[in-house]
């Protein structure tokens, strides 16, 4: 597979996830314009109503920290989606100044120092630069300009602050007509930022023309040093343009022409004098690249704390996603005079890849030794990331989208907590004249309930309490067990008898036996993987009786009145709804909600004896392998005996399971005699729904409580369902 084909089947793996972050990110805002209505309703409710017991429960509602929340999600869905809907592969090179960066960079496009400055060992590079490849076109570059206002925001007033400088300037053209103000304090670091303003100051008849251009800016080949370098090809400080450009797109050709879809980021080395580089390399780690190659060129003293400090500013781009998952080190091994004054320093090399194999203090996937200068070699060196990106970008991405994930289920819990809050504002309890009305409504509830709920397990009583002897459902039971027979005699997993002499030969002569044992663990599991469809089965008949039992609620009572949600949901509203002083009626529902059957919890230890046959230490016995059989014999005979053991494990399941067929009816009984238990016989139930469908009595009877506010209740139900709609979401 070309390298071309195996980027652009990396990039299209992402389309579903794009897609998918799309889709979060409409919802988000669609959520958060719903809760602006909200809050809007809420405002003009409060000027509008007398009842200051509803004024005061409305403005207890804080959406600042709702819509905080909303926006914090979003940021984070916004950077998945600029992550999985890129065109290409980004690789970002990271090092400190003059470590082989800009010279690596060289060998994989075919430009040269006049595009891509190396400056030898003396830190060249002043801004970012992005190169894309482009088959068949002329290098060209684009350049985005900052303008007069984001100059000294991002250029000037940081060092200002930085420094601790008095009288900070309230324009650039107040910068350059006043005089710098003294330096307070002393140091390196002090004197380096110090010169990056005179360095502004002084040349601002060298730069000023570009303050004022349209970004971008398309220039040729042969002008594009001017825009990112700092220094001219004689390692010379006398280019200022820099100072103006935020960054630099360069499209060319790459030497190799079947890369595809690829981009390449050179960042400005730390060493530099500027002042928001570290914030820089942060940013474009975490929002910009796939992957990251650290560059490092071991000459002297090895590994020093700046170069410490460089991985951990990297490491802090995207927390969510270590960068030691995502990086190769590569060490820049000096083969000729490729830089100026620097011997060959293969043995430093091997030196620092031991040293951080075992310090484990920089962290990455691999650590190569590689001739930054040649250009095979950082050809084999890309082949070495397009191959840890096919194997791992995925596992990476869905990392990532977990994060995000996370941080959605996050917000839905505070917006429905939100959303409970907002539900209670129009509850008002009966007034002393509503009392008795109450009261007469409370009783015809609890009447009711009861009686449905009685009638309800009477219909699901079991025709007998003995698992064995029970026939409730059993039909429903058969045809779940009949469907998965069928699938177990229509996919076996017996292999043919060219499938066993195959395997032989791969593993040698006299392998039967264990070839043969090898299939029995096989064929055991395969059984086992067609109980899943058991699952499917058992959760519709227990869904098919919660239905039922939310249906005495919403059906049968007013309490449907309380949300639009039905079925299996209503119960999970119900546990939510109910607050946790009402412990004994919010378990129940909780209880009920979650209840479930499964084979694994149910049946799965009980086909353990159907299964024994197909355990080696049972079964190795049965195969003959003397000499005077042929290697086609022996093959048909595993096949033979497989194919009976297969046979008898299959009716010995059915035989186990048919004694249980009884067990669904039974277990869903017994959880909803307990429900019922919990909420209608037990000596507090009336109590506790009396305070529960008090506190909500103009919900649940509209028509009978809270009629001076029954039109700005219904407007505020309306636009809580609407949020209660819109806080749902996909996974990304």
């Amino acid at each position: 597979m070309s390298r071309a084909t195996q980027i652009s089947n990396i990039i299209e793996k992402r389309k579903p996830q794009a897609e998918n972050s799309s889709l979060a990110l409409e919802k988000l805002d669609s959520l958060f314009s719903i809760v602006k209505e909200l809050e809007v309703c809420r405002d003009r409710t409060c000027q509008r109503i007398e009842d200051i017991f509803i004024r005061e429960k409305l403005k207890e509602l804080h959406f600042e920290k709702i819509y905080e929340k909303i926006r914090d999600v979003e940021y984070i869905i916004q950077r998945l989606y600029k992550r999985f809907s890129r065109k290409t592969l980004t690789i970002a090179f990271v090092g400190r100044a003059g470590q082989g960066k800009s010279r690596f960079i060289q060998s994989l496009t075919g430009l040269t120092k006049a595009e891509v400055p190396d400056g030898g060992i003396e830190n060249c590079t002043g801004v970012k630069c992005t190169i894309s490849h482009v088959p068949e076109t002329e290098t060209y570059g684009e350049v985005y300009f900052h303008n007069r206002d984001s100059f000294l925001e991002q250029n000037i007033l940081p060092y200002y602050e930085f420094l601790g400088l008095e009288n900070k300037p309230n324009s650039l053209q107040d910068f350059i007509d006043s005089p710098l103000p003294e330096m307070k304090t002393s140091g390196s670091e002090v004197e380096a930022y110090y010169g990056h303003l005179q360095k502004c100051h002084q040349n601002y008849t060298n730069y000023q023309e570009f303050l004022q251009e349209v970004s971008p800016r398309r220039i040729a080949r042969g002008d594009i040093r001017q825009f990112v370098a700092q220094t001219d090809e004689n390692n010379q400080r006398n280019l200022f343009s820099y100072l103006t450009v935020k960054e630099v797109n360069v499209f060319c050709t790459f030497p190799q022409d079947d890369v595809g879809q690829i981009q390449l980021i050179d960042l400005p080395g730390l060493g530099d004098t500027v002042l928001g580089d570290k914030e820089r390399i942060r940013q474009s780690l975490g929002q910009d690249v796939d992957f990251a190659l650290f560059i490092y060129m071991p000459q002297g003293r090895i590994l020093q704390e700046g170069d410490y400090k460089l991985y951990d500013i990297a490491n802090d781009a995207l927390t969510e996603l270590p960068i030691a998952k995502w990086s190769f080190m590569i060490l820049n091994q000096v083969v000729s005079s490729q830089a100026e004054g620097i011997a060959t320093n293969l043995s430093l090399c091997n030196t620092t890849k031991k040293r951080i194999e075992d310090e484990q203090r920089i962290k990455v996937r691999a650590c190569l030794i590689a001739d930054c200068a040649n250009k095979e070699v950082a050809g084999g060196v890309l082949d070495e990331v397009l191959k840890e990106l096919d194997e791992n970008l995925r596992n990476l991405d869905n990392e990532y989208a977990s994060v995000g994930n996370i941080e959605i289920k996050n917000l839905q819990a505070d917006l429905n907590q939100f959303i409970n809050k907002a539900k209670q504002a129009f509850s008002v309890a009966p007034t002393l004249d509503e009392t008795r009305n109450f009261r007469r409504l409370f009783e015809s509830f609890t009447r009711d309930i009861t009686k449905e709920l009685r009638t309800l397990l009477r219909q699901i009583e079991p025709m007998n309490l003995d698992v064995l002897e029970n026939d409730k459902d059993a039909d429903f039971f058969r045809a779940t067990l009949n469907q998965l027979l069928v699938k177990c005699n229509e996919n076996t997993g017996i292999p043919t008898k060219e499938d066993v002499l195959n395997r032989e030969m791969d593993i040698g002569t006299g392998a039967f036996p264990a070839i043969f044992a090898s299939y029995l663990d096989e064929i055991r599991t395969h059984i086992r993987s067609h109980f899943s469809s058991v699952d499917n089965g058992l959760k519709e008949y227990v869904d098919s009786v919660k239905q039922k039992v939310a249906e005495c609620f919403t059906e049968k009572t007013e309490l449907g009145n309380l949300t639009p949600l039905r079925g299996t949901e209503f119960l999970k509203f119900m546990a939510e709804e109910i607050p946790a002083s009402e412990q004994s009626l919010k378990g129940a529902f909780s209880r009920l909600y979650s209840f479930e059957m499964s084979y694994r919890t149910n049946f799965q230890y009980r086909i353990l004896k159907a299964l024994e046959d197909l355990h080696p230490n049972r079964s190795a016995k049965l195969l003959s392998t003397r000499n005077d059989k042929t290697d086609l014999q022996i093959a048909e005979s595993i096949c033979n005996i497989l194919q009976a053991l297969h046979q008898s494990a299959i009716c010995n399941i059915e035989e186990a399971l048919e004694k249980f067929q009884g067990e669904p009816s039974l277990a869903v009984y017994a959880a909803v005699d307990e429900f019922v238990d919990e909420i209608v016989r037990s000596r507090k139930a009336r109590d506790r729904w009396y305070d529960f469908l008090r506190e909500r009595s103009s919900q649940i009877w509209s028509d009978e409580f809270g009629q001076k506010v029954k039109e700005e209740r219904k407007e505020w139900i309306q636009l809580i369902d609407k949020a209660i709609n819109a806080n749902r979401f996909d996974f990304i």
